[in-house]
């Protein structure tokens, strides 16, 4: 189990979550028959640079799923902890869990923004995500494919 802290927030992540990761990339492994990266390297099994295409393709959607539950998470935690609560994150299966460790039931309106911040943060991740394909999508295939 990795266990780091984000700006002083813990965060567990469970190999679980790694793992399904990496099965999920796998099963939508493109078989060819595209023009782009990296269908292009990926059409024909034992071309030049296809297991390498096939580790940066599985490293990339642990990548992007790992960040993308982490953000979200971290919208749950940044806003338990600007309601005065000590949240910890955990990152299991294909998701993860925000726990805001309050001392006792959490108010609804409290609830409510605790709850929304997390779709939040992955709104503001893809916006982030949006900018830079329109930004360096036409100039840089590879990078532009993953954001």
């Amino acid at each position: 189990m990795l266990r780091f802290r984000l700006l002083r927030i813990p965060v567990e992540v469970h190999p679980s979550h790694l793992a399904m990761s990496a099965v999920l990339a796998l099963v939508f492994l493109p078989k060819g028959g595209g023009e782009g990266w990296p269908d292009r390297v990926l059409s024909q099994e034992g071309s030049p640079g296809y297991t390498q295409t096939v580790v940066l393709y599985v490293a990339s959607w642990v990548a992007i799923i790992f960040v993308s539950a982490l953000v979200h998470e971290m919208g749950h935690a940044l806003a338990a902890r600007r309601l005065g609560y000590s949240p910890k994150i955990q990152l299991v299966w294909l998701g993860g869990l925000t726990y805001p460790n309050a001392t006792g039931p959490i108010p609804w309106n409290k609830q409510v923004l605790f709850t929304a911040a997390g779709p939040a943060a992955g709104l503001a991740l893809g916006g982030v995500a949006l900018a830079g394909h329109l930004v360096i999508g036409e100039y840089a295939e590879i990078p532009g494919y993953l954001l």
